[in-house]
């Protein structure tokens, strides 16, 4: 089934112009790299507004503020209904693919794959499947028609075993199953202690840590995307040439689901 994103700048910065080519290349990387990969069909289409958007399209919002200091974007679900929330900074086409890949790949935010910890002794858990965060550092993306877009894994990324000839995300920057790259994370769930767990790697080699239980009532990415992993801008090689930004470092950002519920319900008051 086709799936129907959406667009919509509610930015002093980011025009209606600059959102159409942004479109272009999300759209070319949807159809030509995530779709062979993750048999998923979207569309991308630009709107002027959240009055205007169709029944059915999930929306992503690019705000000049999204009152949540030192987010880029975030997607989660409200009303059973996906979206995203992007902050207009130096990234924020990077953090759009971003986000925008996620959604499509897991749409619930629930969606776990079963293998082995990488935290030494712990056995069998479930990773939640977040397609762009173990290799979401800039120096890890690529560009599409002069527009710089986000790296994602391949569902390899969980085999049991590595092997030379498989690819583990798109441009192959992962070399084998569950590595984590400079400036990226992974984030589980453990079943004996019922606790959600995160590896992270900050470039000193991986740093675990745990999370809690999660008190259940929203998804296991919205109780992880509360938690800051305060990895701040470890990587600034220089990314793909932008032609709409220019040469810019994607910074690694904090997200939260809570400050996206707040707004997306300040959203739909224009419906009203």
């Amino acid at each position: 089934m086709t799936k129907n994103l959406a667009l919509i700048s509610q930015s002093n910065s980011v025009t209606v112009d600059q959102l159409q080519e942004v479109a272009a290349a999300l759209q070319k990387q949807v159809t030509r790299d995530l779709a062979p990969v993750w048999n998923i069909s979207a569309t991308i289409s630009v709107f002027s507004s959240l009055r205007s958007l169709p029944v059915g399209y999930w929306p992503i919002i690019i705000k000049d503020n999204i009152n949540q200091p030192g987010a880029g974007g975030f997607h989660s679900k409200k009303h059973n209904q996906p979206f995203a929330l992007i902050e207009a900074g130096d990234d924020w086409i990077l953090s759009t693919s971003h986000e925008m890949i996620e959604m499509l790949v897991d749409p619930s935010g629930n969606t776990t794959v079963t293998s082995d910890s990488l935290k030494p002794g712990q056995g069998r858990v479930l990773y939640l499947l977040e397609a762009c965060d173990p290799c979401e550092a800039g120096e890890f993306a690529y560009s599409i028609n002069g527009i710089t877009v986000s790296d994602f894994i391949t569902p390899n990324y969980q085999d049991p075993v590595g092997s030379a000839s498989v690819r583990y995300s798109f441009t192959g920057s992962i070399k084998e199953p569950r590595q984590v790259l400079n400036g990226g994370y992974i984030s589980w769930f453990e079943p004996e202690s019922q606790s959600i767990w995160q590896a992270i790697n900050r470039g000193n080699g991986l740093e675990f840590r745990e999370l809690g239980v999660s008190p259940g009532g929203f998804s296991l990415r919205q109780f992880v995307d509360s938690h800051p992993k305060n990895i701040v801008e470890p990587y600034s090689k220089t990314l793909p040439s932008n032609k709409i930004l220019g040469n810019t470092a994607y910074k690694t950002r904090e997200k939260s689901s809570e400050a996206a519920s707040r707004i997306w319900e300040d959203d739909l008051k224009s419906f009203k």
